[in-house]
């Protein structure tokens, strides 16, 4: 195939995919008015079930969980059962600048959140001077400080 038609074909492509998209957005926005839900722990459990309970509602969600492939997946998942946006956000919230992180990112991409459920979290069973010190320091991390 000579390379004009190559260039051409490429470009058409690109430019079915931009509107494809663009449309797809269009439906979306307007299906919508509800603002943003913001679920750390979204990709299991309670945190996961909730996703699907505000995007059923009519809320755009923010999926925040370590994983970033399971986070692709529902927010595929979401996006295609419900007709709103998911926004995937893989952040370990055991780090203590992963929430920093989630706030500058989201202020850069201009989403407000008006719902936020913070789900992740983890427990460590037995007797405090027979757990591990770190690990106890993380949960904290996790559950206390990210939260704040």
């Amino acid at each position: 195939m000579p390379e004009n038609y190559k260039r051409l074909f490429r470009n058409r492509a690109l430019c079915f995919l931009s509107e494809l998209f663009i449309s797809k957005l269009k439906i979306m926005v307007e299906n919508n008015n509800k603002g943003y839900a913001l679920v750390t722990g979204a990709t299991s459990g309670i945190g996961y079930e909730l996703c699907k309970l505000f995007a059923a509602d009519g809320y755009n969600v923010v999926l925040v969980a370590r994983s970033e492939e399971r986070l692709h997946e529902v927010a595929k998942e979401i996006e295609n059962k419900h007709n709103v946006l998911a926004f995937p956000l893989a952040k370990n919230l055991f780090k203590r600048e992963a929430a920093q992180e989630i706030y500058d990112e989201l202020k850069q991409s201009n989403i407000e959140i008006t719902a936020l459920v913070n789900d992740a979290g983890q427990g460590e069973y037995g007797f405090f001077v027979e757990t591990d010190l770190e690990r106890e320091i993380d949960l904290i991390q996790l559950n206390i400080i990210s939260v704040v």
